[in-house]
């Protein structure tokens, strides 16, 4: 007889081998004999997302959130279509969420990546630097805690840039300095909320 769990390991397999469509098939096909299988429904979710079916990628995840509202994979899997569909304060709910329940290493390590690149992306930059914190913490002497600290240190330069670049509209023009007997000094204020 079928066995889900041969039809989920197939999905698995096809997406190791970047076959998002062959994969969906096997995960559908394990949700047709266990529909509450979540590894089966998250496979599922992470391959219709791969082929840009945010609809049916979000309807697997949420199957799973129905009866196991903390799994993390599948708030991961949420986070992931609320990125695809632009709704960033839902994409990091989700990942916060998700990383909250979350206490081995390995599996926080991309999520924290995830959130830290989401937080980047829409500028977020204090956010980020919270979720960058955390990995340089998880292995602040490893050749990733050293990359991890390099990106930090871009994003403290990219909030440091936004939150003090000159105000268009407070900045004196040179020729307005020199008729009022000032230098040409340009004011600098704060732009930034975070």
């Amino acid at each position: 007889g079928d066995m889900p769990a041969w039809w989920t390991q197939c999905g698995e397999i096809c997406m190791k081998l970047d076959d998002a469509a062959a994969a969906l098939k096997c995960f559908v096909r394990a949700c047709e004999l266990m529909p509450t299988d979540t590894a089966a429904l998250i496979g599922a979710a992470r391959a219709a997302l791969a082929l840009g079916n945010e609809d049916e990628a979000a309807e697997k995840a949420e199957s799973v959130l129905r009866f196991d509202p903390d799994n993390a994979a599948a708030l991961i899997a949420m986070a992931e279509v609320y990125t695809h569909r632009g709704d960033h304060a839902k994409a990091a709910a989700a990942y916060a969420r998700a990383a909250s329940g979350i206490t081995e290493p390995q599996s926080l390590r991309p999520v924290l990546q995830a959130q830290s690149k989401l937080h980047r992306a829409a500028r977020q930059h204090g956010s980020a630097l919270i979720a960058l914190k955390r990995l340089i913490d998880m292995d602040p002497d490893t050749v990733n805690g050293q990359q991890v600290l390099l990106l930090a240190l871009v994003c403290i330069s990219n909030f440091t840039f936004y939150c003090f670049s000159p105000a268009p509209s407070s900045a004196p023009t040179a020729a307005a300095s020199d008729e009022n007997g000032g230098g040409s000094e340009s004011s600098v204020t704060p732009v930034c909320d975070s």
